[in-house]
């Protein structure tokens, strides 16, 4: 061995004996016991935050910020005024420039049914269906009407032509 080789053998540690299954098991137990204690602290370190409830209704919750939540107020405001709900014209007017078009009837649409004042895709079918019904109804009734004023002209032609042809027979 050269004087470099065993200079640098003494400077390395020396070996430590090797570790029974039963000590590598209680260090691992304390370095999970040191690590499940230092996440605990963390976790209790950690402020508590307390979420505000949403505010839903119907199935739309109320904006808390921003644009959308300057439509609402808006909305809100102009129905008290009027002690009936604004009509979608009248926010438009009050909120243009201030906020885009767009933006004002999709929360004027949400505003609305938050409050329950639009109806069910069924009501309004169910709606719209009676309305359809009596539209056929006076369209059926106005051919009816068309179709006996027609025979009641064509029993008047025929009369009157009946009428022309037995003086003729008379005469005759």
């Amino acid at each position: 061995m050269t004087t470099t080789e065993q200079a640098a053998e003494a400077t390395k540690a020396p070996k430590a004996p090797k570790k029974t299954p039963e000590q590598k098991a209680a260090e691992k137990a304390t370095k999970d016991a040191a690590k499940a204690a230092e996440k605990a602290a963390k976790e209790a370190a950690k402020p508590v935050v307390v979420k505000a409830e949403k505010d839903v209704k119907y199935g739309v919750t109320r904006p808390s910020t921003g644009v959308t939540k300057l439509v609402w107020d808006t909305a809100d405001q102009l129905s008290t005024e009027k002690k009936d709900a604004v009509d979608r014209a009248s926010l438009v007017k009050a909120l243009e420039g201030k906020v885009e078009v767009g933006t004002i009837h999709t929360q004027y649409g949400r505003w609305r049914k938050y409050y329950g004042l639009t109806e069910t895709k069924e009501a309004r079918q169910a709606r719209l269906k009676v309305i359809r019904d009596k539209k056929d109804a006076e369209k059926l009734a106005k051919k009816e009407q068309k179709e006996a004023a027609k025979k009641e002209a064509e029993q008047a032609a025929a009369a009157k032509a009946a009428a022309e042809k037995q003086p003729e027979t008379a005469a005759a």
